[in-house]
């Protein structure tokens, strides 16, 4: 991974995860490298995730990658409700990603044509924020939900302060060994342009324009995912403000639903 360093990390057959652009596995770090995360400790548990597609996915992990390594540029203290990047690269054997990419997944007119995968070498997080409320609805108490909602506020607060998600539900959502929820899959992210400095990003989530292709959940996208650019140019800046307050009070909204519902 990266320019001199190879991790060879071992993988668990079946994917956990199956996102439109990756696949997710669970993985270890198995050779005798040392990789430390943001507070100094060693890891060995981690979250790999694997591009589809070499050509139509890679720019979603690729848009993932650049999310996550202006987070690593902010304070660890503004960062907390952040899923931390450990490295980024890619396979080094494609007959490893046919093993990776099984066949009865693969088309087979493209079964030979495996190259080089994009990875991620992510924090292991821990369980998504629907399976911790699941796991806790029969003594769910309001405590808990006041706990909960505010660790999702202070995530999403950590998250506005770069991107706007464009996908945020509670399967995006860890909950950590150290009580603490923190966002997932960026791969939609949009970097949020300050009305004081020059952005040269060219997916603007304060901006006008239609995704013409969408990775996101229909029923958890927000307004700012379904931009109708009426009267105005593809490009043009428009008003974040109201956007952010819209995720705000639809977390609680999921929240509150999760506790009533059944």
């Amino acid at each position: 991974m990266g320019k001199s360093k190879h991790v060879q990390i071992e993988i668990e057959d079946n994917p956990f995860g199956r996102g439109t652009y990756a696949w997710v596995y669970y993985g270890r770090i198995i050779n005798p490298q040392v990789i430390l995360n943001n507070y100094g400790k060693r890891i060995s548990d981690v979250v790999v995730k694997i591009n589809k597609d070499q050509k139509e996915d890679e720019l979603e992990i690729s848009n993932e990658i650049k999310v996550l390594e202006e987070f690593n540029k902010l304070p660890i203290y503004e960062r907390e409700g952040i899923i931390e990047l450990y490295l980024h690269g890619q396979t080094i054997n494609p007959e490893e990603d046919q093993k990776i990419i099984s066949e009865n997944i693969q088309k087979k007119e493209n079964k030979d044509k495996i190259l080089y995968k994009k990875v991620l070498i992510l924090e292991y997080g821990g369980v998504d924020l629907r399976r911790k409320i699941e796991q806790i609805r029969e003594n769910f108490y309001e405590e808990e939900i006041w706990f909960l909602i505010q660790k999702t506020l202070l995530a999403v607060k950590d998250m506005h302060r770069l991107i706007m998600h464009l996908d945020l539900k509670p399967d995006n959502m860890v909950y950590t060994s150290n009580d603490l929820i923190k966002i997932i899959d960026f791969g939609s992210g949009q970097f949020i342009q300050n009305e004081d400095e020059e952005n040269e990003n060219n997916k603007l989530a304060n901006y006008c324009k239609l995704l013409r292709k969408q990775y996101t959940t229909q029923v958890y996208r927000g307004p700012e995912n379904n931009i109708v650019c009426d009267d105005e140019e593809s490009g043009e800046a428009r008003d974040k403000t109201g956007e952010n307050k819209v995720k705000f009070y639809f977390l609680l909204f999921i929240l509150y639903l999760q506790k009533i519902i059944t």
